[in-house]
Order: structure tokens, then C-alpha cells, then sequence
């Protein structure tokens, strides 16, 4: 039924340990749809644009109110403006077509916690559930769209100089963000690097120039200029050069600057290396080394000292997600279906687009025939990888186990249509469509 199979991997297919951490920083961020009665709070109501089901395709209403965050974790916020029904369910959007569900809970008073499964605009809707369910209602639910932008913008200091009539400086840059807002460059100044940065103007348009008047109190002087470029996430790059007046005169001399610190969620620079700089090298080191012992006896059927070394892991850094990951694919392998679906759920809470969690996932739940989570966990893969037909495959596969057998023959075909000509894959498909045909 499922082509894929579990693997010593994960999301890359790389062999061995995963190496790379990712530190998911909470921030409280205040979503907040007033659900069960019209109105809005914090939210526009889409109603009836929605398609009836996950697996159709329909033009989505992008609510005008876009927010924009920087951090990898969000808490979504809602309240009823009745009594609060026995749950409440979170669907995404991230591409304007088409709505996955996401989340459940059965404490529809508390906030969803959400790491978006990548950048860009990410729509978000909620709606009362009783159970987690794979279709958005029709109507009775509010949607809000946010943007999550964790890159700095580029940004380059072209030219400095003075007018030759009035001490003024006259700056040139060139800068690109995909979120700028319509006034997102600021200038400062400072003495020296042990002061505080000064404003000398703000909100300036992304034009590619300006000019700064020079304070008489500043002729003379030698003082460090700062160009700002900043998204409407809140993300900031900055370009520094040292200027130094004499009377009409200005010269100005580059400053090296060191890298921004990375947003939280960044990959790091190499595969060796914390994605958090005050994480200490050593925890990381260890738990690396646990993994790859632990690889070893796998490879002598070692299973029990495998999984011994795996939990040692876990414990010297719960954030290294890559031995909760392996530590699954054992338990999955040893039958051990229930404790695996736990360590995949941990590793997801860490790494939201971890493609092999969410294979391994969705495999564990079909293992244990529970069809409506093995459909919900495939249609939330598909959030992250929207082009992969062997998926389409999958969850046409799970639909027609739950005797949605048109559901099941649109996935076929999306998975068809997907396909290369002449592959496995697209023999696959086309197998089942052919059974399909012959049944009806």
C-alpha cells in the first residue's frame, strides 16, 4: 500500500545522524477569532469561499488583515463568543487553493502552538470540532493570514558623499526584501561604538538614495553612520560607514560589520555546528556521538543496545531531534507502533518540515489501521511537499480504505498528473485508476 519504507534518515535522505537542531523559540503572537456567532476579532471571516473538502481546489479569500512574524513558533489565540464547543481544530493554507487540516484539540479554551511548516503566507483558520476532522465547515469559522519571514534583507551601502554647497551627506544604497513596507529605510548616527545609535531619520522610502543635513555640533567630528533596512516582520539589515566632517567636507571610510545573528529557526552554517550559539558545542558533540554508536550496533542487529544508546541521547539534548527521529524508526521496526507515533510527534514539535517524520507518521498510523489520522497526517505532508505524487498515491490509497472511492480516484489522478512519463511511480498510479475502472 505504501511504497516508502522507513529509513536511517531523515528529511534528506542523508545516511546516519542528523546533525542539525532547531531550536523552536515561543512567541506569544494573538491570532484571536471570535468563533460561534458573526463578527470578527482579530480575524475576517471567509464563510462560504472555502472548499467543503481538503481535497478539492478552489479560490481562497486572503483576509485583509495580514500579520507578519519573524519567529518560528506562534500561539494562536481565539475565544467563543458562546459556550466553547468539545474542540476546536486549526486548518492551513499555503498555497491559496487549498485547505489542510493541522491541528486538534480536545481544550478548546487553550492556544494552539504553531510552527509553520515553511516561510511565506500561511493561512490559518479555526472552526469548533468535536473530533479532528480533514473538512473545513462551509462556514462558521474564522481565517486569518500571517507571514513568516525569517531572512534579514539584502542590503548595500553604494556610494557616500558630501554636497558641495551645505554640509549634508548624501547617502546611496541598493536593497531587496519580497516584504518591504513603503517606508522601510532609517538612518542613525553615533561618536563611537560604545554609544548608542542616534536617529537622524526615519521612515524613508526605499528609493536608493538620501540626504542627511550634518548637525553643526558634528563638523568636524568623525562619527559612525548607520543605514537600516527593515521588513514589516521586523527583520533588519544594516550598513555601516565612518564618516569624518571637515567643515563642507566629508569623508567616509567603510565598516566591516560581522553577520547578523540568525533568526531562530535558521539552518546553521554547517552541518557540525548548534543552530543556537549559546548552546554548549560539547551537548551537542555527545549526542552526536550516542547517535553514531548506536548506528553501529544496528548494524550487528544490536537492537536493544541501539535503542538503549538512542534514549541517551535524548536525554543529553532533547532539542537534537535526530535521535528521537532514529529512536522512532526502531521502535517502528520492532512493532512497537504506539511508542513510535510519540517520537515522531516529539520530532515534529521540533522540526514542523521534517518530510521523513511525517512519512513515518502517517506509515505507523496505517500500520495500526487507523485510517482518519493516516489521512490527516498525508494531507498535513502535503502542506509541506505539495508536489509529490508517491504522497497522492498514499492518501488515494487511504481514501479508498475509508470507501471514498471518487476522493481516492482524484488523488490518483493528481498523483498521475504529477508523475513523469514512464516511472514507477506513474505505473503505479496508473494501476490503480485502471482498478478503479474495472470495479465501477
Amino acid at each position: 500500500m505504501f511504497a516508502y519504507r522507513t529509513h536511517w534518515a531523515a528529511g534528506d535522505g542523508l545516511p546516519g545522524c542528523i546533525r542539525n537542531i532547531l531550536a523552536a523559540v515561543p512567541a506569544c503572537w494573538l491570532v484571536a477569532a471570535s468563533l460561534g456567532t458573526p463578527g470578527v476579532y482579530g480575524a475576517e471571516t471567509t464563510g462560504a469561499n472555502a472548499p467543503a473538502s481538503a481535497a478539492e481546489t478552489a479560490a481562497i479569500v486572503v483576509p485583509a488583515d495580514v500579520r507578519y512574524c519573524s519567529q518560528p513558533q506562534v500561539l494562536v489565540r481565539y475565544r467563543w463568543t458562546g459556550a466553547a464547543p468539545k474542540g476546536v481544530q486549526m486548518w492551513i493554507s499555503v498555497d491559496g487553493t487549498r485547505w489542510l487540516p493541522w491541528a486538534w484539540s480536545d481544550k478548546p479554551t487553550e492556544p494552539f502552538a504553531f510552527n509553520p511548516p515553511r516561510q511565506g503566507k500561511i493561512l490559518l483558520a479555526l472552526a469548533a470540532a468535536d473530533v479532528e476532522t480533514a473538512v473545513l465547515p462551509s462556514s462558521g469559522y474564522q481565517s486569518l493570514a500571517i507571514v513568516f519571514d525569517f531572512e534579514k534583507p539584502l542590503l548595500r551601502l553604494t556610494g557616500s558623499n558630501v554636497a558641495k554647497s551645505r554640509p549634508a551627506l548624501q547617502l546611496s544604497w541598493a536593497a531587496y526584501d519580497e516584504n518591504f513596507g513603503e517606508r522601510p529605510m532609517s538612518l542613525h548616527w553615533r561618536h563611537s561604538t560604545e554609544e548608542p545609535w542616534q536617529q537622524a531619520i526615519t521612515d524613508l522610502p526605499n528609493n536608493g538614495a538620501c540626504e542627511w543635513t550634518i548637525p553643526p555640533p558634528l563638523a568636524g567630528k568623525t562619527i559612525e553612520v548607520c543605514l537600516r533596512a527593515t521588513d514589516l516582520a521586523g527583520n533588519t539589515a544594516e550598513a555601516v560607514t565612518s564618516v569624518t566632517t571637515k567643515g563642507a567636507e566629508v569623508d567616509t571610510v567603510p565598516i566591516t560589520k560581522a553577520p547578523p545573528k540568525a533568526p531562530p529557526n535558521s539552518r546553521p552554517a554547517t552541518q557540525n555546528a548548534p543552530a543556537d550559539p549559546a548552546q554548549p558545542a560539547q551537548i551537542t558533540t555527545e549526542a552526536e556521538r550516542l547517535c553514531q554508536l548506536a548506528q553501529q550496533h544496528l548494524t550487528q542487529n544490536e537492537f536493544d543496545m541501539a535503542e538503549d544508546l538512542f534514549r541517551e541521547a535524548e536525554q543529553t539534548d532533547p532539542t537534537y531531534y535526530a535521535a528521537r527521529l532514529n529512536l522512532g524508526i526502531l521502535l517502528q521496526r520492532r512493532s512497537r507502533h504506539a511508542e513510535a507515533i510519540g517520537e515522531y510527534q516529539t520530532v515534529l514539535s521540533l522540526k514542523p518540515d521534517n518530510v521523513t517524520a511525517w512519512r513515518n507518521l502517517a506509515l505507523a498510523f496505517m500500520t495500526t489501521k487507523d485510517y482518519p489520522k493516516t489521512r490527516i497526517t498525508l494531507q498535513k505532508l502535503l502542506a509541506i511537499e505539495a508536489d509529490n505524487p508517491q504522497t497522492y498515491i498514499d492518501l488515494g490509497d487511504v481514501e479508498m480504505l475509508m470507501g471514498r472511492s471518487e476522493t481516492a480516484k482524484q488523488c490518483w489522478e493528481k498523483a498521475q498528473s504529477l508523475s513523469k512519463p514512464n516511472t514507477e511511480t506513474a505505473a503505479r498510479a496508473g494501476k490503480r485508476l485502471a482498478v478503479y475502472v474495472r470495479q465501477k
